[in-house]
């Protein structure tokens, strides 16, 4: 099977990212995407942003079930908006693959609404799936985790937030995949409680930055994938495509 991973800075580059979903779906069966809008409206907002952006990747994904889950609604980056809006996180799965379950949990806060105009509060949801195939139960999670504040050192709001999605994964059964805008430093006690019993492939791999030309800060990491022993990994990798302020992730695996 083959998983892309990938936070889509909310369609910034949406002509160069829908080609590349396009492109990557005759070969992928799984798409975990990060900072997704979701309205019937279409609108820009912020940063050329794009409102109704799980809507045009729906499109050009026609044989994926595709599945989405806000951690706010009614809110840009930028403060509230006066149309129906949701900002959170989806997963696309090839149709035909079994799948037994998918939801999510929160991980940081409950609910789809800041407590205040300031974003540091917007809650934080863990997506996941299960299901089999040819036999093997899998369940594939993604997250965008906590950003505030800026640096992706350990805070305590960090530290929850591993010891939550640990305590979930840790409940299922099967080959397990982790994925996702993590914002965290690899040296992270953060990343450490996610990494016990689990495989880095971004340290394994020596991969020393996810970021594209597009970001300007010092701190390239945040983008991971992690796996189970039970998960055989074929190939893993950055795609060298700029179609975000993030590189994609891909993961071969059996």
């Amino acid at each position: 099977m083959k998983l892309i991973t990938l936070n889509t800075w909310g369609g910034t580059l949406l002509d160069q990212l829908l080609s590349f979903l396009k492109e990557q779906s005759t070969t992928t069966d799984i798409f975990c995407l990060q900072e997704i809008y979701n309205s019937n409206e279409k609108r820009k907002i912020g940063r050329e942003m794009q409102s109704d952006l799980f809507e045009q990747i729906t499109e050009v994904l026609p044989d994926f079930e595709a599945h989405f889950k806000p951690q706010l609604k009614g809110y840009d980056l930028e403060g509230k908006v006066d149309f129906d809006l949701s900002a959170g996180i989806a997963l696309f799965i090839k149709k035909g693959i079994e799948i037994k379950t998918t939801d999510d949990i929160w991980i940081h806060r409950e609910g789809h609404d800041l407590i205040n105009e300031d974003n540091a509060t917007v809650a934080r949801n863990l997506q996941y799936v299960d299901f089999v195939y040819e036999g093997q139960h899998y369940t594939v999670a993604h997250f965008h985790g906590v950003w505030y504040p800026k640096t992706k050192l350990d805070n305590d709001e960090r530290l929850e937030q591993s010891r939550k999605i640990k305590e979930f994964l840790d409940t299922k059964t099967g080959k397990k995949i982790l994925c996702g805008d993590f914002n965290l430093l690899p040296t992270t006690e953060s990343m450490k409680i996610l990494e016990a019993g689990n495989r880095n492939l971004i340290t394994e791999y020596n991969i020393e930055s996810t970021r594209t030309e597009h970001y300007k800060r010092e701190e390239k990491h945040a983008d991971y994938i992690l796996v189970s022993p039970e998960v055989n990994v074929i190939d893993f990798g950055l795609v060298e495509e700029v179609v975000s302020d993030h590189y994609p992730l891909m993961l071969k695996f059996d």
